[in-house]
């Protein structure tokens, strides 16, 4: 099959685009992401016609929402390769050390925290979440004349376009196309230094966003569609290609990698689509059921609450409030008189908003023990409580997981394909740091069984970790140094300074016995201090702290 020319490959580009448009728009992705991104930002009124009528807003959505995230959203991220049904000699460790050591530290580069929360954001409200990563060949690394770093970038779902929109599944893709907008100025540049012809620089010109939603008097005159597409070869390694305003930006470029540099996840799966459904989407109903149930209640008090004066027309023109004195012809009483009865409303319509809103919750997974709406006096009932409150987020949970071993393996594939040969600081065989010329080309020869570990933070979990970590140390199970690094980070703000403390004056202590010609004291030494459940310092007598908390 002959290669494409440049004016045929942005054609393709253009209509494969349209192509994803139009099912974009058969499944109305565009209108349910608008809609629930206003209810989760608390436009909950839009388009209502009712100028009298207050309206409250009592959104459950966000703040369910957030528990969710957080209960799935972790910082503790533990990566282990090893190779797969091989044994490893120490250089191949070394090495594989090495390369979860420039793992972690392109997450750190990246913010992935902060990524992370952003797409289990958009997963929960817009029903899906998707991370593109790139290589930055500008990015500094910190050895001189060494530059290049892979970068992520968070992506909506209504910029990314699968060929097969059937699938879920990103590496089965024929092709993705993902699309940004961005400034007229910066694609000139960048077209200008890929050495495209002048002719297709002036053609860039502004456009309009299909996904954009802007009134008919302003027009996005700084900003062009550009499209991104990757695809595989028959050798089964990707190529990508750049294309704006029909004509392309970047020519085909083939490059060494065998993932599709996209991972991406839905909050529910929804079949033969691989755009899922969001947590808000099924919940709106519930939400404007409530607010509406609110206003009625408000303009009910409102009309009732307070006395109102009646007055007869034909013998008072007017009614005029205030203090000054109105003079009338004849007994008072029969012109002017106060409406004495007042109506309070039914306590149905705060017991039936009460518990729509409480079934709303635990329906989605938020009961009150989960959201923190209990008195701790009981830790191990609420713990239970928070776990069967946490059932419904367990395939959720596993489909983050996933998520994240998705991206490790492809930030792999992509140092295999575009780091090569440079200097990186790794551990020799006595755990000292080195810095040694690493070949991120060998990647291609292992096969590599690649774990991922992803640790929970929740609050009573960590309380639990502790106190079995202190009945390990008291019962001599474990070590000081053990016991310090198992520590969540959380306890014990502290905690590197400590072991670093605690490191120091057990090597003094070891250089102090070894001239001495005896050896080192296994116990801790007394002026270091331990940490409760709390986080708070300790004193110490014989080890093992003097009082324990009570849980």
């Amino acid at each position: 099959m002959a290669k494409m020319t440049d004016s045929e490959l942005a054609a393709q580009i253009q209509q494969q685009y349209e192509k994803a448009l139009f099912y974009n728009a058969s499944i109305q992705l565009n209108d349910t992401v608008r809609e629930n991104e206003d209810f989760f930002l608390g436009k909950q009124w839009e388009g209502v016609n009712a100028p009298d009528l207050d309206k409250p807003v009592f959104n459950i959505l966000k703040r369910v929402v957030n528990y969710f995230i957080a209960m799935l959203v972790s910082d503790n991220i533990g990566i282990k390769l090893s190779l797969f049904n091989r044994v490893e000699d120490s250089t191949t460790k070394i090495y594989l050390e090495t390369c979860e050591r420039q793992i972690r530290q392109i997450m750190e580069y990246n913010k992935f925290g902060v990524l992370s929360r952003n797409v289990l954001r958009d997963a929960a409200v817009d029903g899906d979440g998707c991370l593109h990563v790139y290589f930055d060949p500008a990015a500094p690394t910190g050895w001189d004349g060494v530059t290049g770093l892979a970068r992520m970038e968070q992506i909506d779902n209504t910029s990314v376009f699968f060929g097969n929109p059937q699938v879920a599944d990103v590496q089965k893709q024929p092709y993705i196309i993902i699309e940004t907008r961005r400034m007229i100025k910066a694609v000139k540049r960048e077209m200008k230094e890929a050495g495209r012809p002048q002719e297709d620089i002036d053609s860039i010109t502004t456009d309009t966003s299909l996904n954009d939603i802007l009134p008919d008097n302003i027009v996005d005159d700084d900003k062009v569609t550009v499209l991104t597409k990757y695809w595989k070869g028959r050798d089964g390694k990707v190529r990508w290609a750049r294309a704006a305003c029909g004509v392309l930006m970047q020519p085909e470029t083939e490059t060494d990698m065998d993932m599709y540099p996209v991972t991406y996840m839905s909050w529910e799966r929804v079949k033969n689509s691989y755009h899922g459904r969001s947590v808000v989407s099924g919940l709106l109903p519930n939400q404007m059921a409530i607010n509406k149930m609110g206003a009625m209640a408000q303009r009910f008090i409102r009309n009732q609450a307070f006395p109102r004066v009646i007055y007869n027309k034909q013998k008072l023109e007017r009614w005029e409030e205030g203090t000054r004195p109105i003079g009338v012809e004849g007994p008072p009483t029969d012109i002017v008189a106060s409406d004495p009865h007042s109506r309070d409303m039914s306590a149905q319509v705060a017991q039936y908003m009460d518990s729509f809103i409480g079934y709303t919750k635990d329906l989605m997974g938020a009961s009150d023990a989960a959201l923190g709406n209990v008195n701790p006096q009981n830790t191990s009932a609420i713990i239970s409580v928070q776990r069967a409150t946490a059932i419904p987020l367990e395939l959720v949970r596993q489909s983050y997981y996933q998520f994240v071993e998705d991206l490790v393996r492809i930030i792999i594939d992509m140092m295999k394909a575009f780091y090569g040969r440079r200097m990186v600081v790794a551990k020799d065989e006595n755990g000292d740091d080195q810095e040694i010329e690493l070949d991120f080309g060998r990647l291609a020869d292992y096969v590599l069984d690649t774990n991922v570990d992803i640790g929970q933070a929740a609050y009573w979990s960590e309380m639990t970790a502790v106190t079995n970590l202190d009945a390990l140390y008291t019962k001599g199970l474990i070590e000081p140094l053990d016991y310090l690094e198992a520590i969540p980070d959380s306890s014990l703000p502290n905690k590197g300074q400590i072991i670093a403390r605690l490191k120091e004056k057990m090597e003094e202590a070891q250089q102090a016995a070894e001239a001495a010609g005896g050896q080192a004291p296994a116990e801790m030494p007394e002026d270091i201090m331990a940490v409760d459940v709390l986080g708070q310092m300790a004193p110490q007598e014989g080890g093992v702290p003097i009082e324990m908390p009570e849980m």
